[in-house]
């Protein structure tokens, strides 16, 4: 049986799992096995669906402490030989491929899931070490065509060196169900109410300060619109502060982080995501799936 390392970097619920997880669940697990090395501050691991599918979970420290970060990675990578890795973590990825190329590792998958913008400081290490995305990786993956291009560069992608692997949910758990729309919204309180959604990190990336202006101008013109937000992150106390400040704090409703998403596209009437960049929203295809109205701006 083949082992790849799958070098998850920090994991939390969200896109990146999703993506992940889908994909291992459908793998012919008796050929192939997938064994996670994620970040220790990870708050998403589903590591009893992981070990129940024959997975293992190693984990590492943050890559903030990047020297033990790297030992740590380096250590698992080399006591358990693996001869395939797959690293998630875009440009960052430059420190695991370099890992594995000493550790002995042949087959080094270097994979594009989001691009970057040069107004959040979290994303200019992003944009200084995308130049060296090349180093030491033999193979280049993305999930969409402008992900491949924006890590790898155009000329690499007329090529022909990039591999799209598209991003997969599974049809079947994200169609409609009107049932389950029904029991959602009554047990939300929403029956009479149009219910605008939004689901992901509060983080500059999914532009959720704007999300909130937005949905200010809505309440305007739609008297019984309501916002749910599902989701966490650093901007969460700047958002609250702008919703009591626009005096909607009534018509707003922040769930949190949750796992159990999919009552909320049958729930929602509309599903909002105004991100600033994107690889390829999973949330975008699943509410699709759903049959739920989108808007991407």
């Amino acid at each position: 049986m083949l082992r790849i390392a799958v070098i998850a970097g920090v994991l939390h619920s969200g896109g990146k799992r999703n993506l992940i997880m889908e994909y291992y669940r459908h793998i012919d697990r008796t050929k192939v096995q997938y064994d996670f090395i994620c970040d220790s501050d990870s708050n998403g691991i589903p590591e009893e669906e992981i070990k129940a599918l024959g997975g293992r979970v190693y984990k590492v420290a943050p890559y903030k402490n990047l020297i033990t970060h790297l030992k740590d990675t380096y250590k698992i990578l080399k006591e358990n030989k693996y001869e395939v890795m797959h690293a998630f973590d875009n440009t960052l990825n430059i420190f695991p491929m370099f890992l594995g190329r000493i550790a002995g590792v042949k087959v080094r998958i270097s994979e594009s899931i989001s691009k970057g913008d040069k107004n959040e400081k979290k994303t200019l290490i992003k944009y200084a070490l995308r130049p060296f995305s090349h180093w030491f990786a033999n193979c280049y993956m993305a999930n969409s065509i402008d992900c491949g291009i924006w890590q790898f560069g155009k000329k690499t992608y007329d090529k022909g060196e990039v591999s799209i692997f598209k991003t997969v949910i599974n049809a079947d758990t994200n169609a409609f169900d009107d049932k389950l729309r029904e029991s959602t919204r009554k047990k939300f309180g929403w029956e009479n109410k149009v219910i605008y959604g939004f689901i992901g990190r509060y983080v500059p990336q999914k532009n959720p300060l704007f999300l909130i202006d937005i949905f200010n101008e809505i309440t305007k013109k739609q008297e019984n619109a309501t916002l749910v937000m599902i989701g966490f992150g650093e901007l969460e106390n700047e958002m609250h502060d702008r919703i009591q400040s626009y005096g909607i704090t009534d018509r707003v409703m922040n769930l949190g982080r949750r796992d159990d998403i999919n009552q909320f596209y049958n729930a929602f009437d509309t599903f909002l995501l105004p991100s600033l960049y994107e690889g390829m929203p999973v949330v975008g295809i699943e509410a699709q799936c759903a049959g739920l109205p989108i808007f991407f701006f």
